[in-house]
């Protein structure tokens, strides 16, 4: 049986992963802040759904997610599905900082420990190990509106491209894959953007993309040649393009 181990399951992405998991009959650990979400998930799947409270951000996150790795009786595929991230042209500070808390210290709260136990991994499976992020679109180019969200996810990427190589040194099968969506109808995107994808539409794409063991992945077709053309805006017109 997979034992799989989501974090920020209590809605969106991260929920849908979850139940999709849970369905096919994997071992699957959950955590999130909001318990009443977390709750409903296990009620739905009470033979293979447990879950932890837990906020990322805290520095009690690694211990937390240690305790739900030997509740789980460990792990085969890890999902790091916690994000923030919002508009902030006024460059709110209060934003800036949640958004670094979140997809920055607290990625590293999770990621670290996990990477560890992969290396260091005592019982026997069937399955490669795989630790999996959802990035996004956004950390190909600086977007001016959300200056932190670009970044922040920009540096999930790096993380995962410098972890892939520290696994080759340390010769410890591991893989790695940045999942890079475009705008989802979540709760995350609280406007109508252009190619808004729908949850459903999204996630089985994403699904794909982690059993194809993907180092990297655009979520869509038309969110891959949107990135190509971004690529291709030399910098002095990108700063002055107004991107929402």
């Amino acid at each position: 049986m997979k034992r799989v181990i989501i974090i920020g399951a209590s809605s969106g992405i991260g929920r849908m992963l979850a139940e999709h998991y849970a369905s096919e009959g994997c071992k699957v650990a959950i955590a999130a802040r909001r318990e009443e979400n977390l709750k409903e998930i296990q009620s739905l799947y009470p033979n293979n759904v447990s879950y932890a409270v837990m906020d990322v951000t805290q520095s009690s996150a690694s211990d937390i997610f240690n305790s739900l790795l030997e509740s789980a009786g460990g792990a085969d595929l890890i999902l790091y599905c916690s994000g923030a991230g919002k508009h902030s042209e006024e460059l709110l500070p209060e934003i800036e900082h949640l958004t670094t808390d979140v997809n920055v210290n607290g990625f590293l709260n999770i990621i670290v420990p996990a990477f560890n136990y992969f290396v260091n991994r005592q019982e026997n499976s069937e399955y490669v190990p795989q630790i999996v992020t959802i990035s996004s679109v956004a950390s190909f180019r600086g977007l001016g509106a959300s200056p932190s969200y670009s970044a922040t996810k920009r540096f999930q990427s790096i993380y995962f491209e410098a972890l892939g190589q520290l696994s080759a040194i340390k010769r410890v099968k591991i893989d790695f894959t940045a999942i890079k969506p475009g705008f989802i109808a979540t709760d995350f995107i609280s406007r109508k953007y252009i190619m808004t994808m729908p949850l459903p539409y999204a996630v089985k794409r994403i699904i794909k993309a982690i059993e194809r063991r993907k180092k990297n992945c655009i979520i869509d077709w038309r969110w891959a040649i949107a990135v190509a053309l971004m690529k291709l805006i030399p910098t002095c017109i990108w700063r002055k393009l107004r991107i929402h």
